[in-house]
């Protein structure tokens, strides 16, 4: 069984990578039971998603000093496409 810790890493990785079953299956089984962890979701979810509303404005703010290519990695992080696993 996986600990707070353990869980905070794993809903913090399956915001930038599709999980394996199994450890989507043990977020889902902890979130049940601990509210902290319910919190911590949450929480990551809204930082995420208000910081792809703003993902054009970041872009720009650092447009002096990022590449191309680093831009279109930012923006790709923050707007994953709308059938993308990564989209919550």
């Amino acid at each position: 069984m996986l600990n707070c810790n353990d869980i905070s890493k794993l809903i913090s990785r399956s915001m930038d990578e599709r999980l394996a079953w199994h450890q989507r299956l043990a977020i889902r089984t902890h979130l049940l039971y601990c509210k902290w962890c319910r919190r911590f979701s949450a929480q990551t979810k809204t930082l995420r998603a208000a910081t792809a509303q703003y993902a054009d404005q970041l872009a720009a703010t650092f447009e002096d000093r990022l590449t191309p290519e680093q831009r279109a990695q930012i923006l790709q992080n923050l707007n994953p496409p709308p059938d993308s696993p990564h989209r919550h």
